[in-house]
C-alpha cells in the first residue's frame, strides 16, 4: 500500500488535469478508501481468528491500521493539493462534485427514475459491489464457524441488524441530499440574479458585431470583408461532469 502510494503521487502530481480528470479522481479516491477499510477490517479478523479471538491483539495491531488509513488520507490530500495548484483549479470545484453526486440521490425520488439511488452512485463511481461481497462472505466463512442452532440465530440476527442500518443509512443519505440540492439551488438562482445586468448584454452585442467584420488593405481604399459568425467564433462542445457516468482516463482525456 506504502509502495502503491508513491507510485500514485508520481504518475499524477505534475500532470496536466482538467476538471472532469479531477472529478473522476475523486471518485477513485472515494472508492478506494472504502476498499482499504473493508480489506483492513477483514485483516483484522482473520488475525483475530488465529489468535483465538484475544481482545489484547486487537489493542496492539489498532494502531498500525489507522496509521494505513491516515497516511492514505495524507497521500490524497496531498495529490489534491498539488494538481489544484499546478492547473489552477479553484477549490469551490469540490462543491460542484458534490452537487452532482447529491443530484444522483435525490434523483431517485422522482417518478421517472428507473433504478435505485445507490445503483446510481454506483454508476458514477465505477464501484463494482459483487466481488466485494464475495471476498467478505469467504473471509467471514472461513474466520467463524456455525455448528448449532443458535450460532445461526445470531448470524441471521446480525444480518437483520445490518440491514437495518442500511435502509437508515439510505434514508439520512436521501435528506441529506435532497436539502443539499435545494440549498445549491436557491443559492445558485439568487446569483445569477444578481450577476445580470442590460449593459452585459449591450457590450455582447456590440462585441458580436465587430466580430463579424475584418478590414483588409491599408488606409487607403480599404476593402471590408464580412465573414458569418459561426466561421468567425468555433466552439468545441464538450461533456459536463454530470452528462458523463462512467470514466475511463486515456492519455489524461476522458474517452
Amino acid at each position: 500500500m506504502v509502495s502503491n502510494n508513491f507510485v500514485e503521487l508520481k504518475g499524477s502530481v505534475f500532470k496536466k488535469f482538467e476538471r472532469s480528470n479531477l472529478f473522476q479522481m475523486s471518485c477513485s479516491d472515494i472508492r478506494e478508501r472504502f476498499h482499504y477499510v473493508v480489506l483492513l477490517g477483514l485483516v483484522s479478523v482473520r488475525n483475530l481468528a488465529q489468535f483465538n479471538w484475544d481482545p489484547s491483539y486487537l489493542h496492539e495491531v489498532a494502531p498500525v491500521l489507522l496509521l494505513v488509513l491516515v497516511s492514505e488520507v495524507f497521500v490524497d490530500w496531498t495529490k489534491h493539493a498539488f494538481i489544484t495548484k499546478f492547473n489552477d483549479i479553484s477549490p469551490d470545484v469540490y462543491q460542484e462534485y458534490r452537487s452532482i453526486l447529491a443530484k444522483d440521490l435525490a434523483s431517485s425520488q422522482h417518478q421517472q427514475a428507473k433504478s435505485d439511488h445507490s445503483d446510481l452512485v454506483s454508476r458514477r463511481m465505477g464501484f463494482i459491489p459483487l466481488p466485494l461481497i464475495c471476498l467478505v462472505w469467504r473471509t467471514l466463512s472461513q474466520s467463524f464457524s456455525f455448528p448449532g442452532s443458535r450460532e445461526a440465530a445470531l448470524v441471521a440476527t446480525i444480518y437483520l441488524c445490518l440491514t437495518s442500518v442500511k435502509v437508515v443509512v439510505g434514508i439520512l443519505l436521501l435528506h441529506g441530499a435532497r436539502s443539499y440540492c435545494e440549498d445549491r439551488k436557491s443559492s445558485t438562482g439568487a446569483a445569477s440574479s444578481n450577476e445580470s445586468s442590460p449593459c452585459s448584454h449591450g457590450s455582447e452585442t456590440n462585441s458580436g458585431v465587430a466580430g463579424d467584420v475584418i478590414i483588409v488593405g491599408g488606409a487607403e481604399g480599404g476593402v471590408r470583408q464580412r465573414t458569418s459568425s459561426a466561421a468567425a467564433r468555433k466552439t468545441v462542445k464538450q461533456r459536463s461532469l454530470s452528462e458523463v457516468e462512467r470514466y475511463t482516463l486515456v492519455s489524461n482525456r476522458i474517452v
